[in-house]
């Protein structure tokens, strides 16, 4: 229940996280609003649901005023991969392409490609079409902090 929101016909959605099968949930309102007075737990996941998008959010907005590219570029994936990331043959995959990549970070597609590009060839990660393989967290902490 992340990204919930209210369509016109009164039915609360909430897109699956990305993956390669998309799947969505949908209650009518009232089915949840019933749901949320029955079960007090729901209603604090929600709401803790919906405060920590809001300090991701302001937390994006502070990074996009200010810092530059690479430190906003390096910030993503780490924030990505604790979030849904998938460890692979000892590296940690990330569904994500260079675009939306792009559209996290405020920047365009040939400055993160070109960002990309001088980490993987310092090792730090690999992108391919609709995926980013950080092969070093570690160094990828380190450009976090030092970009």
């Amino acid at each position: 229940m992340s990204n919930m929101r209210s369509n016109t016909k009164g039915v609360v959605t909430r897109p699956a996280e990305r993956t390669a099968r998309r799947t969505e949930s949908r209650f009518e309102n009232s089915v949840f609003e019933a749901l949320a007075v029955r079960f007090s737990e729901l209603q604090r996941n929600v709401l803790n649901i919906l405060s920590d998008r809001l300090r991701e959010l302001e937390e994006r907005y502070r990074e996009v005023y200010t810092e530059d590219v690479g430190t906003r570029l390096s910030h993503q994936p780490m924030r990505l991969f604790t979030q849904v990331g998938q460890r692979t043959n000892g590296t940690i995959e990330i569904n994500l392409s260079r675009e939306e990549l792009a559209q996290l970070t405020g920047t365009t597609l040939v400055t993160v490609s070109r960002r990309l590009s001088n980490w993987r060839e310092r090792g730090v990660l690999r992108a391919r079409r609709e995926t980013v393989s950080v092969q070093n967290v570690e160094a990828l902490r380190q450009l976090a902090e030092s970009e």
